[in-house]
């Protein structure tokens, strides 16, 4: 896997989401929604995770605890509506 290096705006606020909860579809470890959600930890966000591969869903809430924010995981799948 080939490192992302994250571009940092002139604008950034460090812990701009602390304080706030976000809910993360697709949260996987390896995805856009997963580092996203390891983003928002960061940020300071206390991040619900959703996806439905166990594995790396539990892999992007143990990232986002290593790093010293807060998170859950929530096995589910949004494409069915039942």
């Amino acid at each position: 896997m080939i490192p992302i290096q994250p571009v940092i705006p002139e604008n950034y606020i460090p812990g701009r989401l602390r304080g706030k909860v976000l809910l993360v579809t697709g949260a996987a470890i390896g995805s856009i929604g997963g580092c996203t959600a390891i983003r928002a930890g960061r940020e300071g966000a206390k991040v619900a995770c959703l996806d439905r591969k166990v594995k790396e869903l539990n892999a992007a809430v143990a990232e986002i605890k290593a790093q010293g924010g807060e998170a859950i995981a929530i096995v589910a799948d949004v494409s069915k509506s039942n």
